[in-house]
């Protein structure tokens, strides 16, 4: 975005224009990528901790 902004400054419209489009579906990508990531940790850390408590009733006598 800092470089579609100095391309408005100097005068390139066109790639200031042209810049920011072409990023938009990364941007896109990206949040969508952070929110499966931070859904699938979240259920690995429920399994995990289930497991951890199972693991340790099962050693007591």
């Amino acid at each position: 975005m800092v470089s579609a902004g100095l391309f408005a400054l100097v005068g390139e419209r066109r790639e200031a224009v042209v810049l920011p489009v072409a990023i938009a579906p990364l941007f896109g990508m990206d949040a969508f990528l952070h929110g499966r990531t931070q859904t699938s940790t979240a259920a690995l850390a429920t399994k995990w901790k289930g497991d951890l408590i199972s693991a340790t009733l099962d050693n007591v006598p």
